[in-house]
């Protein structure tokens, strides 16, 4: 695999797959999906789903001296993600090269191996419709649990897991009192009971937690949200928490809309 390399505003970028760059790049950077509020300089944030590193770029250049915990299991994609850390001279970030589980063990893993153009975007612990035998391989990652990182206050936890999230919150609900705020990526999974919107629903609620759902830049119902996931085989939706309502409707409905306005009218004057 080729590793190219791009900087964009004074940071430097190494992938494999251009277009899955550019995808992520502008989901990240762009529409800015995990902008958040935290009432301190120096966040703590738990980075799920890390992938090849954009978002802890991302919340690095949002809050320079947050502290993160990144996680990443795919080892190919694990190497970028060391790279872009280490050529940015991001400080305060631990990688850990591991799938988030509810046990400590093994699990298989799901990869892409066309290696003419691989996308890892979509990497899995949990088949699902795009693991055909033709374009995926099975592969062993070690699986960790959450709940040991979880020993202050987290202002953000992002969970972008691909249909692990409820065994991660099961896990972790003794933990979640310390969590201020959530943003997680939802994989409606049909026969994938282990991620039950219900059971994910009540873990949150139980919590305390207020819950917006977001969709192509929509917010949607929770009972809309049910019905897409039994009319279709697969469905994902961006999940917002937050222990206010009144930030929770800042951060999923007017915050998104404000950086939409400014994109558009940074392109307009570009």
């Amino acid at each position: 695999m080729t590793i190219q390399t791009k900087i964009i505003d004074g940071i430097t970028f190494s992938f494999v797959n251009e277009q899955e760059f550019e995808t992520i790049y502008h989901e990240v950077f762009k529409v800015q999906q995990y902008k958040f509020s935290a009432t301190t300089n120096t966040p703590f944030i738990l980075d799920c789903g890390a992938y090849i590193g954009v978002s802890v770029l991302y919340f690095k250049k949002l809050y320079p001296q947050a502290k993160i915990v990144a996680f990443e299991p795919n080892p190919d994609t694990f190497r970028l993600l060391e790279l872009n850390i280490k050529q940015n001279n991001m400080s305060d970030v631990q990688l850990v090269n591991a799938a988030l589980s509810d046990s400590i063990g093994e699990i298989d893993f799901y990869v892409s191996k066309n290696d003419a153009s691989p996308w890892k975007i979509y990497d899995t612990c949990i088949k699902d419709k795009w693991c055909a035998p033709d374009d995926w391989q099975t592969i062993k990652v070690p699986t960790i649990t959450l709940s040991p990182y979880i020993n202050c206050k987290v202002d953000l936890l992002k969970l972008d897991i691909e249909a692990m999230e409820g065994s991660v919150l099961r896990e972790a609900e003794d933990k979640l009192g310390l969590i201020e705020e959530m943003r997680m990526e939802y994989h409606g999974l049909q026969g994938n009971t282990a991620n039950n919107l219900d059971d994910i629903m009540t873990i949150l609620e139980s919590n305390k937690f207020k819950v917006a759902f977001e969709r192509e830049r929509k917010i949607i119902s929770l009972d809309k949200v049910r019905q897409k996931i039994e009319t279709n085989k697969e469905y994902a939706v961006i999940v917002y928490t937050n222990r206010r309502r009144s930030k929770l409707w800042w951060q999923s409905w007017f915050v998104p809309r404000a950086v939409r306005v400014q994109y558009r009218l940074r392109m307009l004057t570009s």
